[in-house]
């Protein structure tokens, strides 16, 4: 990783501290740049931000709703069946609603 880019990573944090102060948990930056192990311009970093603004139990649901559409896109052959479907509209609803609660706290209309 260049100078330049371990720069504008501590930049980046500085950011992030100053807007999300004390809720801040942990900026993690990850990839085959941080790791020293790229061999061309093309490798990536990526940060993940750990606010803390969303609680643990809609974290679950993304993680639930990720791996099934994961599966159901990558994988050999998936059923879903309509307890499962209903229970994954149930999580997406409730995490959708969530989401726009917390944009508006961020992002308040003026």
């Amino acid at each position: 990783m260049f100078k330049y880019e371990k720069d504008s990573l501590k930049r980046i944090t500085e950011k992030l501290k100053n807007i999300f102060s004390h809720r801040l948990k942990a900026v993690v930056a990850f990839g085959s740049r941080i790791r020293g192990d790229f061999n061309s311009e093309l490798a990536n970093y990526r940060i993940n931000v750990k606010s803390g603004l969303v609680e643990n139990k809609y974290v679950e649901y993304f993680k639930i709703l990720l791996s099934g559409t994961t599966d159901v896109d990558y994988g050999d052959f998936e059923v879903i069946d309509k307890e499962r479907a209903e229970d994954s509209l149930n999580k997406a609803y409730e995490f959708l609603i969530m989401a726009e609660s917390l944009l508006e706290k961020l992002m308040p209309d003026e």
